[in-house]
């Protein structure tokens, strides 16, 4: 094919956008919308329409062409975590003190940070559950 029968190059639009990046945002953004959970509330804006939140971070990842939807917080039932880490720091405590060679010795401080882990864990327990450590009430 010689340089004459090929078609001619097309302008890049003022802001930039080219065919292909505009038909990439539209295939991002029908994936997006199609993806997001429409029960949380993230709708996107009308293309055309301004754009929610920009950060210069999702200009520089996604070179402007869609919009990031922020992530919604996790559901997290913080007591519980808690008490999970005070009941691993209750195990550590019972095989250091059945194992002579973990509180022997060197390590002789081990079974008490297993009881320092403990306690503070359950005052922090104790803190969550009082409502002053809660975000959601914050």
């Amino acid at each position: 094919m010689s340089p004459d029968q090929r078609q001619p190059k097309r302008a890049p639009r003022a802001d930039g956008a080219t065919p292909r990046s505009i038909e990439r945002a539209r295939g991002m953004r029908e994936r997006a919308e199609h993806s997001m959970s429409y029960e949380a509330g993230v709708v996107l804006p009308p293309e055309g329409q301004a754009r929610l939140e920009e950060s210069p971070y999702e200009k520089l990842f996604t070179g402007g062409d869609t919009v990031i939807p922020k992530p919604q917080p996790l559901h997290v039932d913080t007591p519980k975590v808690i008490l999970v880490g005070v009941a691993c720091w209750v195990v550590m405590l019972v095989v250091t003190l059945l194992v002579p060679a973990l509180h022997t010795g060197e390590r002789d401080w081990w079974p008490w940070t297993c009881v320092a882990g403990a306690v503070l864990g359950l005052m922090g327990w104790a803190y969550v559950r009082r409502g002053r450590g809660n975000a959601e009430a914050a």
